[in-house]
């Protein structure tokens, strides 16, 4: 695990700026190494969430699906009516 504490912030910032830069695969790979590092993490809901528009976007329903029912399922995430109407 990492012992600087705002790597997982950096990471996440890292992935939603490429994302908003239209870098999706830079986007997607950020988003990926976040949940393979820091699944426990307060912003592990909204990155399947972000991961569920990049699949949305790419027409890859499927995985979209399963990427908003992941955030959706997440306790006390505030966006989880978003994403299950997403789905």
């Amino acid at each position: 695990a990492d012992k600087n504490a705002v790597a997982p912030d950096a990471l996440y910032a890292l992935g939603v700026t490429q994302h908003e830069l239209d870098d999706k695969a830079g986007a997607a790979k950020s988003y990926e190494d976040f949940l393979k590092r820091y699944p426990e993490n307060n912003l592990a809901a909204d990155v399947k969430l972000k991961r569920g528009e990049l699949h949305f976007s790419a027409k890859e329903y499927p995985q979209a699906a399963a990427q908003y029912a992941a955030a959706a399922a997440t306790p006390n995430f505030g966006q989880a009516d978003y994403a299950l109407l997403r789905q």
